[in-house]
């Protein structure tokens, strides 16, 4: 098994102090009193994903349906001609456990994906 070996410092370099450690009280209340750096903002969902493909989905119908009044939100699908989806069991396999917002913020846990969801 290779042992791994931390290299030698060269001359006259230091090691930094440790916040604990090694501090005075006056540099320990000095650090703590700095704000907290800005938190890393969040990678956004990729494209691909069901949740970008529902928002997708949703915004189409949404037009949709404001050109056809008379179509009821429940007999969208109807009305565009979409089949209905068989075996459902099929296509929940390839989904993902958990939903989330496009931020990546976890919305819910062990998700049961709708019909209408799968169909997006």
């Amino acid at each position: 098994m290779p042992v791994f070996r931390v290299p030698p410092l060269p001359p006259g370099a230091v090691l930094p102090l440790s916040p604990v450690r090694d501090q005075t009280p006056l540099q320990q209340e000095v650090v703590s009193s700095l704000p907290p750096p800005p938190p890393i903002p969040a990678k956004p969902l990729a494209p691909e994903r069901i949740e970008m493909a529902i928002l997708w989905y949703e915004e189409q119908k949404r037009e949709w349906l404001s050109s056809h009044p008379d179509v009821r939100p429940a007999d969208y699908r109807k009305a565009r001609g979409f089949k209905k989806l068989q075996n459902l069991g099929r296509f929940r396999r390839f989904l993902p456990a958990e939903q989330r917002h496009p931020n990546r913020e976890i919305i819910e846990h062990n998700t049961t994906w709708s019909e209408e969801e799968i169909f997006a």
